[in-house]
């Protein structure tokens, strides 16, 4: 046998693992946007190549065989490497992967720090600089990419996506209140 032989094409091996995932040759063809009928084809062309049964028909479905079962395991593992492989490759290149990322000392603190773990877990290739900022970004005089801050979210030359909405409560004792006579609008204005 020569290695030709031995390596069926992409399209085969992409509609098996679909088919063998789901049992179906309708739910493969869903998720390729191919036809059943194609897929079933390129089952069967697979099967030829091989020369051994993948699945076997059991009233309207379709079950793996000894045989498809055990190719399926190894088939996955293989395109989910060349998947990975393919990835690192595009993400790979000269392009500059860093982000600086201003924010406010306690929202970094607090929230962005923690989180970056999980952050880094899916997006590895990516440099992180965060820089602490109390009030306005401004992006023209300085190395930055994205702001979180807080205000109205009314920056007409920027794109701004809210996060969340924020309450905040003032807290005073109340003979400081009564002492300086503080009222909700003169605290809601500073």
């Amino acid at each position: 046998m020569n290695l030709r032989q031995l390596t069926p094409s992409m399209p085969l091996l992409v509609a098996f693992e679909a088919a063998a995932k789901h049992e179906s040759y309708t739910l493969a063809a869903q998720e390729l946007f191919l036809t059943q009928s194609a897929i079933s084809k390129q089952i069967q062309q697979l099967e030829r190549h091989l020369g051994v049964k993948l699945f076997q028909r059991v009233g309207r479905h379709v079950e793996l065989t000894t045989a498809g079962r055990k190719y399926y395991g190894e088939i996955k593992d293989a395109l989910d490497r060349i998947r990975r492989a393919s990835l690192q490759a595009m993400t790979s290149d000269t392009r500059d992967h860093t982000l600086h990322l201003a924010t406010l000392p306690t929202f970094g603190s607090k929230w962005l720090l923690p989180s970056l773990h999980d952050f880094y877990a899916h997006n590895a290739h990516i440099t992180l600089h965060i820089h602490s900022r109390i009030g306005p970004v401004d992006f023209s005089d300085q190395e930055i990419d994205a702001a979180i801050t807080v205000g109205s979210g009314n920056w007409p030359s920027l794109i701004a996506h809210p996060i969340q909405n924020e309450q905040l409560i003032a807290i005073v004792s109340p003979e400081k209140a009564e002492s300086h006579a503080l009222t909700k609008e003169w605290v809601a204005q500073q």
